[in-house]
């Protein structure tokens, strides 16, 4: 399915977008999430595309998304 203005606007379930302050593959989350209704956009300091996923904010990123979500 192509990424599309439309398809995105239809997306209904609680979304994170997540990426380093270094990510030139992703670029900044902000614009994504905004395309997203609801969407979450965090930028992680100090880490790029791949450095993201160990980053120690990244697990509690998610964790804090589930959290408020799951309650």
């Amino acid at each position: 399915m192509a990424l599309t203005p439309d398809s995105l606007m239809a997306i209904r379930r609680p979304t994170l977008v997540v990426a380093g302050a270094r990510d030139q593959l992703a670029g900044p989350p902000q614009g994504l999430a905004e395309a997203i209704p609801g969407a979450k956009a965090v930028t992680l300091p100090g880490c790029d595309h791949f450095s993201c996923i160990g980053h120690p904010m990244f697990k509690a990123t998610v964790f804090d998304f589930f959290d408020g979500w799951l309650e």
